[in-house]
């Protein structure tokens, strides 16, 4: 009989013991804060307008591929073409930060600035049992590309348009050497001082 107690005394220790493990959960405050840089070297101040979208989604496999559809929550699949919205949380911008749950991983983050029309995406694993998470974005216009990187961010200027490649000048045609009118050119003293006349 004490065999047979010693065992239930046993598993109510257990059970006991497990109840008093914190529970694991899967649900994260991601908190985005943008910034705006609208030159070069200038100083990056707080962006206005950022609305953000979260998806379970690997980057590997999905992309953004337009404004529009970053603005509407639109991914695109990178090996079909098809199309999903089924994001798990939309916010927008409220004092200074942008605040998604997070409720799987890995997790697509899209950020878009309704100001001035530039988008950007990244992909975030999720640690069990993380309250909070904070990252900043800067959105940069001046950028000569329409993709270009910043830090573990993919931005895109849709609206950037690369200037057109300046056409050659035509070559100088040369002076006919035998041409009185040519004066020096063509008889090898281009770039020199012709001798004055001597003084008689």
């Amino acid at each position: 009989m004490n065999k047979w107690l010693k065992i239930i005394v046993l598993a109510a220790v257990a059970v006991a013991t497990t109840s008093c493990f914190k529970k694991v959960t899967m649900d994260c405050r991601y908190h985005v804060r943008p910034y705006y840089q609208a030159e070069s070297g200038g100083v990056a101040v707080q962006g206005e307008g950022t609305i953000a979208y979260a998806f379970a989604a690997d980057t590997s496999q999905w992309t953004i591929a337009t404004y529009d559809d970053a603005l509407n929550g639109v991914l695109t699949s990178k090996t079909s073409g098809e199309k999903r919205s089924d994001a798990m949380d939309r916010a927008e911008q409220s004092d200074s930060t942008v605040v998604l749950q997070l409720t799987a991983t890995p997790a697509t983050i899209v950020v878009v600035d309704t100001v001035n029309k530039l988008f950007g995406w990244r992909m975030t694993d999720v640690v069990e049992n993380l309250p909070d998470l904070y990252v900043s974005v800067t959105f940069r216009p001046w950028s000569v590309k329409k993709r270009y990187v910043e830090g573990a961010w993919r931005m895109n200027n849709e609206a950037y348009v690369a200037p057109e490649p300046e056409e050659p000048e035509e070559p100088e045609q040369p002076t006919d050497p035998t041409d009185p009118e040519g004066g020096n050119e063509g008889n090898g003293n281009e770039g020199q001082y012709t001798p004055a006349d001597p003084i008689e």
